[in-house]
C-alpha cells in the first residue's frame, strides 16, 4: 500500500509541473511483458568521421550492433533537432523552428510521454531543450539532471533542486545514468526503463577533461570540399574567406578531445548495465543532434547549412538477439526515426492524435528521399535565411528562400551526388544550362514535402 501511495504522489508531483494542455492522455497502453529497456545517447555537434576517437564506444556499438551509414538530421540546429528526436516529427510539424522556441514543443507528442504512460521508469541527464528553465521538471521524466551547457562546475536542475554540481559534465551525466538505473532496478527489477543521455560534447567551448587536454591526433587530410571555390553557392556562403589549416586542425582537435570523455562515459554506463544483467535486454541508440563543418565550402566551425557535413551524423543501434552485431545498413535513417523505432521495439502503438513523420528502421524497406529543412533564426549563422532540401541517394536539391541578392527570390542548388559526392558543383550555376535539372517537378515535390504530415512524409 505504501508503494502505491508513493507512486501516486510521484504522478501528482509531475502533473503539477505540466500544463493541463500537455498532460498525458487517459487510457495509455501498457508495454508488453519483457519489453526492453531503452537507452538513447545524443551528443552535441558531432559529425561523421569522428568515431575513431571513441574506440570503446565502437567496440560496443559498431562491433556489437548496427552502424547506419546514411544517417541524417532533418534540421541541423540543436533545439529543433532535439524536438524532432522526442516527437518523431519534422520541424514544420512540431513547431520548434528556432533555438529559443523549445516552449513550442507539445510534450504530449514525445517519446518519453508514451513510455511513461506505458509503465516505463523514465530518466534523463544532460541537455534537454535549449534554454530550458532549470527549475522546471522536463515533462514525463521521473528522474532528471538537466543543464544548459558547459563543461566544469555548471548549474543543474536535479530532481526538483537547483544547484551547482562540481565536476566535469560528461562524467556527471554518466554518474546520474548509473544512479537512476540503480534506483529503478531497486524499486522494481521487472519494470523496464528509458534513459536519455545528452552530452554537451563536442559543442563549444569544447573544454576537455584534464587527462585529455594534451591528447593529439594524426593531422586531418581534409577532403575536396574544404576551402572549395564557392562561386556557385548562395551569398551567405560566397563571402567566406578560406580557412587556415591551423584553424581547421584546432577545431577538430578540440572536438575530439571532448569526445574522449564521451567514450569513457558510454563504456562505463554499458559496463554497468552488463554487470547488472540489463544490457542484453536494452535497446541502445547513439547519434548527434547535427553534424559540423570543418571548412567544407569555406564554412568553418558551424552547422545550420544544407550540405552533407552539417546534416549527416553518426548513428548506431545495439539490441542483442534483434539486431545483427557488426553489420552496416545503408538505408536513409534520420532523427525523426528514433521515436517510431523505439515504439515498435517496445510494442506500443503510436497515438493517432500526434502523427509520426518518421518510420521504424526495425521494419524492412526504407525511404527513397529525405526532407531537410531550416527556418530563419537570428540566433544562428549571420545572413542565413530559411532553406529546404530534398536528399536522395543520387542527388540533392536545395531551395534557399528570401535571398537579398535575388530581391527576396529563391537561390537554387542541385548536386549530382553520384559524380559529385562532395557537392562542389551546383549544376544550376556551372555556366551550362543544358545540364540544368528541371526546376518545376523538383520544386513542386519539395513544396509538397514541406507540408507533409505522418505517413505522407518522406
Amino acid at each position: 500500500m505504501r508503494m502505491r501511495w508513493l507512486a501516486l504522489a510521484a504522478v501528482l508531483a509531475l502533473t503539477l509541473l505540466v500544463p493541463p494542455s500537455q498532460q498525458a492522455a487517459v487510457g495509455a497502453i501498457a508495454a508488453p511483458p519483457g519489453a526492453p529497456n531503452v537507452l538513447v545517447i545524443v551528443t552535441d555537434d558531432q559529425r561523421t568521421g569522428t568515431m575513431f576517437a571513441m574506440p570503446k564506444t565502437l567496440a560496443w556499438l559498431r562491433a556489437g550492433g548496427v552502424e547506419f551509414r546514411q544517417a541524417y538530421v532533418t534540421t541541423p540546429s540543436c533545439c529543433p533537432s532535439r524536438a524532432s528526436i522526442f516527437s518523431g516529427r519534422y520541424v514544420h510539424n512540431h513547431g520548434v523552428r528556432q533555438q529559443r522556441l523549445g516552449v513550442n514543443l507539445d510534450h504530449r507528442s514525445t517519446l518519453q510521454r508514451h513510455l511513461k504512460d506505458s509503465g516505463y521508469f523514465t530518466a534523463m541527464a544532460g541537455k534537454f531543450l535549449n534554454r530550458w528553465n532549470l527549475g522546471t521538471r522536463p515533462p514525463f521524466f521521473d528522474r532528471y539532471a538537466v543543464a544548459n551547457g558547459g563543461y566544469n562546475n555548471v548549474n543543474w536542475g536535479v530532481d526538483g533542486a537547483f544547484r551547482q554540481l562540481q565536476g566535469y559534465t560528461t562524467t556527471i551525466i554518466g554518474d546520474k545514468a548509473i544512479e537512476y538505473v540503480n534506483a529503478f532496478e531497486a524499486a522494481d527489477d521487472a519494470r523496464p526503463w528509458f534513459a536519455y543521455l545528452a552530452t554537451f560534447a563536442p559543442h563549444l567551448p569544447r573544454t576537455p577533461e584534464p587527462q585529455y587536454a594534451g591528447t593529439t591526433f594524426a593531422p586531418w587530410a581534409g577532403n575536396p570540399a574544404v576551402n572549395e571555390n564557392v562561386a556557385d553557392k548562395p551569398q551567405y556562403v560566397r563571402w567566406r574567406p578560406t580557412a587556415t589549416d591551423a584553424a581547421i586542425q584546432q577545431v577538430r582537435t578540440e572536438q575530439l578531445r571532448t569526445l574522449k570523455s564521451v567514450d569513457d562515459m558510454v563504456d562505463r554506463v554499458l559496463r554497468h548495465l552488463q554487470t547488472r544483467g540489463e544490457l542484453d535486454n536494452t535497446l541502445v541508440l547513439y547519434t548527434s543532434d547535427n553534424g559540423y563543418t570543418w571548412a567544407e565550402h569555406r564554412i568553418l566551425d558551424n552547422k545550420f547549412v544544407p550540405y552533407s557535413e552539417s546534416i549527416q551524423v553518426p548513428f548506431f543501434a545495439r539490441w542483442p538477439a534483434h539486431l545483427a552485431p557488426g553489420t552496416t545498413d545503408d538505408r536513409f535513417v534520420a532523427n525523426i526515426d528514433i521515436k517510431p523505432t523505439v515504439l515498435a521495439a517496445v510494442g506500443i502503438p503510436p497515438d493517432p492524435a500526434y502523427p509520426i513523420d518518421g518510420r521504424s528502421f526495425l521494419s524492412p524497406g526504407g525511404r527513397n528521399r529525405l526532407l531537410t529543412e531550416y527556418f530563419f533564426d537570428d540566433a544562428n549563422m549571420p545572413n542565413l535565411q530559411t532553406w529546404a532540401s530534398t536528399r536522395t541517394q543520387t542527388y540533392q536539391y536545395v531551395e534557399n528562400y528570401n535571398q537579398p541578392e535575388l530581391g527576396g527570390g529563391t537561390f537554387r542548388e542541385y548536386y549530382d551526388l553520384v559524380n559529385d559526392p562532395w557537392m562542389l558543383t551546383n549544376l544550376y550555376r556551372d555556366g551550362n544550362p543544358i545540364n540544368d535539372p528541371p526546376v518545376g517537378p523538383l520544386s513542386s515535390a519539395l513544396a509538397a514535402d514541406r507540408q507533409c504530415s505522418g505517413a505522407n512524409c518522406p
